[in-house]
């Protein structure tokens, strides 16, 4: 696996060892003691290499080694200990009134609607702008609401998750802090309106991406001009646009049982197309390479992923690509490890609570054990009789990263949600193909206004497609084992006997090359 080619592995590791230290443990350290621990042991790693006068010196090279891993892991503990340290919002008992702004499609739940909002204004003293699930009654005038629209709301907040019954390792209050929410509050009928309100608090990334998220909104308007039933439309929707609030409950458990949940969520396989397309359209000439044209395509990568909400997967996918881009240019290989362990820790640097986000633990295990396991899963079939059946090579191409992805994902879904989905290769032979051609289709629709209409119906008939099947899949005996319940400490003993396994493997068959 050449984890010893791969430093940048090893600094991601000690750094989420000084996260998960920093989070876990009350440490008596200050944010300046621990940055200066940090930069102390960085400047000493940086010496160490600098007297070292012999390049093939173990006990300095060592020791520049554990200095540099000893720095990542104070860097670690120096951004929990900064985030912890920082201003948060802290709402009063009784109500308060508040200008806020949505940020999020509303969606129907029950008697009430709920979405996302930023309050710019409040007449408490609180640290604003912040990021608040809001709900009102769904009536009338509130179904009128869209991504844009401020309103005036006269409510108490409380912390978010107040009222949600933990049934597993999943920590609800936990993840939708990480993702910025500072509360929740509901609004009777006649405790709200809706009014214009000033932007002037919010910052120019925030004003971007509320910019952006009306733009959302507008190309969902698009999507509804078309026959898509609810179904179809919110399945289409988070493909493409990253919004899954229009995804029932029944819709989502059959994508979960199927094993065919990845494709909601926006990753490396939905902007490795858009990447694919932009590339297309930027071509100049011969030249691969011209770096204004890769600027202009990673522009317009990050504008995407602003735009669909910055969920920690779909930020992933677009700091690889960044990196892919970047290396590519330089002429080196641009999917490694060490790529996906410097992404991790740009977006740990901005943001440790990203660690304990699922989303973003499934991302980073799902690409690393496909890099890890993929190769040699793929060599279990003699590479003659692939090069002679192109469908075959395709089919086990499909099967093995599959395999890889789930090798990397299952102990993880096992954890949080206590399941098992037994058919995830069945899903997927379908699935991924059906997803791939529905995002280029979109692409299309979007960017081709007068074949809008005919594209319209080969994605209601590929979505239809899709859904059936999943719904077909999960209805099947068995597809899902209900009931697990596995210990962090089982979690990563799973992880260490696959990977055991694999080293295991791999020396066999290094003695089986060396004896013949």
């Amino acid at each position: 696996m050449g984890w010893r080619h791969n430093p940048l592995l090893w600094m991601a590791l000690f750094m989420i060892g000084g996260i998960a230290a920093g989070h876990l443990c009350s440490l008596p350290v200050s944010a300046g003691a621990s940055l200066a621990a940090t930069a102390g042991l960085t400047v000493a790693s940086w010496l160490a290499g600098f007297i070292k006068k012999n390049p093939k010196s173990n006990v300095l090279a060592k020791t520049q080694s554990w200095l540099v891993f000893a720095s990542f892991f104070m860097l670690g503990l120096t951004v929990t200990i900064c985030r912890d340290s920082r201003q948060t919002t802290q709402w009063p008992d009784g109500e308060i009134t508040m200008e806020a702004v949505l940020t999020s499609e509303p969606v129907v739940r029950g008697r009430t609607l709920v979405f996302d909002a930023i309050v710019t204004r409040a007449s408490a003293d609180a640290h604003l702008p912040a990021l608040v699930k809001l709900k009102v009654m769904a009536d009338a005038r509130s179904k009128r609401l869209k991504v844009g629209d401020g309103v005036v709301v006269r409510s108490s907040i409380v912390p978010i998750g107040s009222g949600f019954q933990r049934k597993s390792h999943f920590d609800y209050r936990s993840f939708m802090e990480g993702r910025g929410y500072s509360g929740e509050t509901f609004a009777h009928r006649f405790a709200w309106q809706k009014r214009r309100v000033s932007l002037r608090s919010l910052s120019l990334i925030e004003r971007t991406r509320l910019r952006l998220a009306t733009l959302r909104h507008s190309l969902l308007e698009r999507y509804r001009q078309f026959r898509f039933d609810d179904d179809q439309l919110a399945v289409l929707a988070a493909m493409t646009l990253g919004d899954k609030s229009a995804i029932d409950r029944n819709l989502k458990e059959s994508y979960a049982v199927s094993g065919a949940a990845h494709i909601l969520a926006l990753s490396g396989m939905h902007l490795g197309i858009i990447y694919i397309i932009l590339t297309k359209l930027f071509r100049s000439g011969r030249n691969g390479r011209n770096v204004v044209r890769q600027l202009v395509i990673l522009c317009c990568i990050w504008i995407y992923t602003l735009m669909v909400g910055m969920s920690p997967s779909v930020v992933r996918a677009a700091v690889m690509i960044t990196i892919m881009v970047v290396v590519y240019v330089s002429g080196r290989n641009p999917m490694s490890l060490s790529s996906l362990a410097f992404a991790a820790i740009v977006m740990l640097v901005a943001n440790p609570a990203l660690l304990f986000d699922i989303s973003f633990q499934m991302s980073f295990a799902a690409v690393a054990a496909i890099l890890i396991f993929n190769p040699p899963l793929y060599e279990l079939l003699p590479p003659p009789l692939l090069f002679r059946f192109s469908a075959l090579k395709w089919l086990w191409g499909l099967a093995t990263v599959s395999i890889a992805a789930q090798i990397g994902v299952a102990p993880l879904v096992a954890f949080y949600f206590n399941r098992f989905s037994t058919y995830f290769l069945l899903a997927n032979f379908v699935v991924i193909p059906c997803a791939t051609m529905i995002l280029y289709g979109a692409a299309v629709l979007f960017l081709l206004p007068p074949l809008a209409h005919a594209l319209s119906v080969v994605l209601v008939w590929l979505t239809a497609i899709v859904n059936r099947y999943v719904a077909w899949v999960a209805s099947l005996p068995g597809a899902s084992i209900e009931g697990i319940h596995l210990s962090a400490v089982q979690v990563l003993l799973i992880y260490a006997i696959a990977l055991c396994l694999l080293a295991l493997y791999k020396k066999i068959k290094n003695l089986k090359s060396r004896a013949i």
